[in-house]
Order: C-alpha cells, then structure tokens, then sequence
C-alpha cells in the first residue's frame, strides 16, 4: 500500500522517457527553405535520407534511465537502494538536458535548431523520479518511527 504512489510514479518515468526515445526532439531548419533535418535521440535524419548517428548518446543516455527507472520498480523491498537509484535517474536525466543542448546548438552549420515539444518528456521524468524518491524516503521515515520504542 505504502509503494502504491512511487509505483505510479516510476512507472509514468518509464514510459515517457521510452516514447521520447523514438520521437523527433527538434528539427534544423534553414534560413532559406524548410526544414533541413529532423532531430531523433538516435539519429539526425537529413531531408535526402541520410541519417548521421552522432547523437546517439542522447538514445544510450535515456535507454540507461529507461533500464534503471523499470529495474527500481522492482526494488521496492529495499528503500535506501530506491532512493539511490532515483536520485541517479535525475542525474542521468540531467545529462540528457546538456547533451540535448549541446548537440541542439552544435548540430548542423546554416541551420537554426527549433525544439519539439517532445523534449519536456525527460523533464516530466525527471519530475516523476523526484516524486516517487520523496514517497520513498517519507516511507522510509515511516517505518522506522515505527520502529521507535515509544
């Protein structure tokens, strides 16, 4: 009953940081024409079909989060061992903003970067995380209050 809320919380982690994984996070467009390329974690994918895998650390950096946010679902019989997993996610979350911001900003010559909307899910994620650590650790002072000799 205690783990209901945190639960939820890693769960909705889970999935956002999944679909983000396979959505454009942005688009280069020049200051000519259209769009030039559309930005993936994995991938920039050029209007002629190339596509130039440089930026897959961003996929690496969310399938990490992805991994670790499913295998904390799972710990939930060992709370210190949650806490340090989640607050390891926000880490690993945080890292995706920087890199996002650097290879955004540094992506193609000529080209302005627009964002997508689908760049808030790791921070919605990152939110999730945060939530479910403080149900952690306030669940972790519950018990042991209990087991205060009063």
């Amino acid at each position: 009953m205690l783990q209901r809320k945190q639960t939820l919380y890693l769960l909705m982690s889970a999935v956002l940081s999944a679909v983000c994984m396979f959505l454009p996070v942005g688009t280069f467009v020049s200051e000519k024409m259209g769009a030039d390329a559309e930005f993936y974690n994995i991938a920039i994918k050029n209007m002629d079909g190339t596509m130039d895998y440089s930026v897959c650390v961003l996929f690496v950096v969310l399938l990490l989060s992805l991994i670790s946010t499913v295998f904390n679902i799972f710990m939930f019989k060992n709370r210190k061992l949650q806490s340090k997993l989640c607050k390891t996610n926000m880490i690993i979350l945080l890292l995706w903003y920087v890199g996002y911001a650097y290879f955004g900003f540094n992506g193609m010559d000529g080209s302005v970067f627009q964002f997508s909307a689908v760049a808030i899910m790791p921070f919605l994620a990152l939110l999730g995380q945060f939530l479910a650590n403080r149900g952690i650790v306030a669940d972790e002072e519950l018990i042991r209050s209990m087991d205060r000799i009063r």
